[in-house]
């Protein structure tokens, strides 16, 4: 009925209609018949249709009138009713070839329609019950009828399973009465399943296997087998409608959904859907009843009868999304627009504008989106198919979008990634290049300062001198580039938090070394403080195969003795240098404070299970003692002038095979001294 202007037919068959008045549409058969007044019938408001099991069809409408087609879709006979009321149901009994068919009043017709028997009433529904009659919804109650093939006899009413209002009744092959109500649904009285407060009208049929479909909300038909629930059918999420059906058929291996709109076919065996709708050539709206029989699908709708070959083609035409275009600070993108889009620093401001070709590519089309969230549930975008992006943060997003067309019919989702490239200033290499050469600086600023208090420090002592030659060694550069190469590793792998936190700690350890450079002497706690800093360090640098261990024992009290300041540090990183550095495998250091000679001195161990000195010795290619160890040894020597016995002993841990095990460096620092 829509005037066409032009039409072309695409690869897969499906032709597409411009139209003068309902714009372009897409149908995919163009095998579908319509039967209207024109083919015969004379009101085109159908309400009920079904086969016989000949092919034959009776059509049912909403003014009484009842027309029957042979296969061949030719007019044989048709009856009117005494009252002009619409069809409420058809009813083929196979046995005795009758049917049985409601316009309010319940009739009993032959093949030719004539009328056997007529019951005054507002029949909604009828299921015939083997040898027993019919089982009928008669308005708000539930009758049992008497039949024979010949006349209707005397009624009597079934008192309802519960208070609330019956909708549908039926009988099974078994000879079980079912009733459906607003509550729940009931088996010869005997609740099976309860409906939620909140269900919509629930609505269920029965199949010749015997399992009832039950549909009591939007997405789901629940199976019941022998009276328990043993399936659930989901109906798909782009098949949905806002309403629910009308009527659902079963009809051998397929279930019927109707809605105003469409129809939704589902094949039991290979769990299958089909949508039969406006790109089928059905009406979009005015949908009242479906029947299927040998690959002929028969709608009745208030435009006509309309006959569709089921060929499992039912699949509309899937709308495509395409994007159109793109705006960065209002200007058109120029670069090809691919799945992954890269921006500039500057270019924050972005617009996405996108275009569907849909069946039905002049209803309203929604638009879906989600952002960085793969999981998250998609939101629909408020500025139809214009996506705007302001003020996008610097980095790659990953944007997903759909749509849906008037139909519901919804597109492919479509993934980009957009890329929005930071400025320089803002890029990793360049942030560790500043630390770099802030450390540089930090570097030639200590030296300097060094240099300078070497300078003016010709009154000092020997004791002072090896102090700083001390401070010197324990701090050399190697030990400083290894810490930045360490954070340098950590800013390329992006793991900004533990290149901050190792930062934190180097910063901390310069500080404190700083802080007590000029002192003659510490508390055992504050180079205890400075050990565990380096250590730290160390073990970030490491990772997971170095540990340490500190111990201090409990007859000392780190916050009274005092010590010589920057004295053990620099044997614990000769440990770690020459002892762990080129040690394979797990990497073990253990330092231990006690008193001796009854709390006059400080016994210090550190105890690695590094290569050996004679290793770490052919490893450096010349036998030497290394600078820390050398400076701290006069050092030493200086503070045990007075004493007697060795002050540093070194001890070579091996096994009995002589293979090296580590190194055991014991210190004894005299206590109660100013230096």
């Amino acid at each position: 009925g829509t005037p066409v202007s032009d039409v072309v037919q695409t690869q897969d068959g499906t032709h597409w209609f411009a139209t003068l008045s309902d714009g372009v549409v897409a149908m995919p058969n163009l095998n579908a018949k319509v039967v209207d007044s024109d083919a015969g019938i004379l009101n085109d408001h159908i309400k009920r249709v079904q086969f016989d099991p000949k092919g034959g069809l009776l059509a049912a409408d909403n003014r009484g009138t009842l027309t029957y087609f042979d296969s061949e879709l030719q007019v044989v006979s048709s009856f009117q009713s005494e009252v002009r009321k619409e069809g409420e149901f058809i009813h083929f009994d196979a046995v005795r070839n009758r049917w049985l068919v409601s316009f309010a009043d319940l009739y009993l017709l032959d093949e030719q329609l004539r009328v056997i028997d007529r019951l005054e009433g507002n029949f909604k529904h009828a299921s015939l019950l083997e040898n027993e009659g019919l089982i009928t919804l008669n308005g708000t109650l539930t009758d049992s009828v008497p039949y024979n093939g010949q006349k209707f006899g005397r009624t009597y009413s079934l008192i309802p399973p519960d208070n609330s209002r019956v909708i549908q009744v039926w009988a099974d092959e078994n000879g079980n009465r079912w009733a459906l109500t607003f509550v729940g649904l009931y088996r010869n009285n005997e609740k099976l399943i309860t409906h939620p407060s909140d269900a919509i009208r629930p609505l269920a049929c029965s199949g010749k296997d015997g399992r009832v479909f039950l549909m009591n909300d939007l997405q789901h038909v629940v199976i019941l087998d022998g009276g328990e629930s043993t399936d659930t059918i989901i109906v798909p999420e782009h098949f949905h409608e806002p309403s629910s059906a009308i009527r659902i058929k079963c009809r051998n291996d397929r279930l019927i959904l109707v809605y105003p709109s469409q129809l939704l076919v589902y094949h039991t065996r290979n769990a299958e859907w089909f949508r039969y709708g406006i790109s089928s050539g059905l009406p979009n709206a005015d949908i009242h009843d479906a029947d299927f029989h040998y690959g002929l699908l028969a709608v009745a709708t208030f435009q006509g009868i309309y006959l569709l070959p089921e060929q499992g083609n039912g699949k509309a035409p899937i709308p495509s999304l395409k994007l159109e275009k793109v705006k960065a600070q209002g200007e058109l993108l120029k670069t090809p627009l691919t799945d992954k889009l890269h921006f500039e620093p500057e270019q924050k401001d972005i617009e996405m504008l996108f275009r569907v070709i849909s069946p039905q590519s002049r209803g309203d089309i929604r638009f879906f989106y989600r952002m960085d969230n793969p999981t998250a549930v998609f939101e629909e975008n408020r500025s139809g198919n214009v996506f705007q992006f302001r003020s996008l943060a610097y980095g790659a997003h990953v944007l997903e979008v759909y749509a849906e067309d008037a139909s519901r019919q919804r597109t492919n989702t479509a993934k980009f990634t957009l890329v929005l490239h930071p400025p320089f200033y803002s890029t990793p290499w360049f942030i560790a290049l500043c630390i770099l050469f802030g450390f540089a600086l930090l570097y030639t600023g200590f030296r300097w300062r060094i240099r300078s208090v070497k300078r003016h420090a010709k009154l000092m002592t020997d004791l002072r001198d090896s102090q700083m030659t001390a401070l010197r060694a324990q701090m050399n550069p190697h030990f400083i580039f290894n810490v930045l190469n360490s954070i340098q590793g950590l800013f390329a792998l992006r793991r900004t938090e533990r290149a901050n936190e190792m930062l934190s700690r180097f910063s901390d350890l310069m500080r404190s070394i700083l802080q007590v450079s000029d002192k003659n002497s510490i508390p055992l706690s504050k180079e205890l403080e400075l050990i565990r800093l380096y250590l730290e360090l160390e073990s970030a640098r490491f990772g997971s195969k170095f540990s340490y261990a500190i111990e201090v024992s409990e007859k000392l009290n780190p916050e009274e003795v005092m010590v010589p300041s920057l004295l053990i540090q620099p044997y614990v990183e000769n440990a770690m240098k020459h002892g762990l550095l080129h040690q394979k495998g797990e990497k073990r250091l253990e330092v231990r404070f006690r008193s001796v000679n009854d709390g006059s001195a400080l016994e210090v161990t550190i105890k690695d299970n590094g290569v050996g000195r004679e290793e770490a010795s052919r490893l450096r290619k010349r036998e030497h003692l290394p600078f820390a160890t050398a400076a701290n040894s006069s050092r030493l020597a200086l503070l045990n002038a007075d004493r007697t016995g060795p002050n540093v002993v070194v001890k070579d841990l091996k096994d009995e095979g002589g293979k090296a095990l580590g190194t055991e460096v014991i210190l004894c620092i005299p206590l109660n001294t100013d230096s």
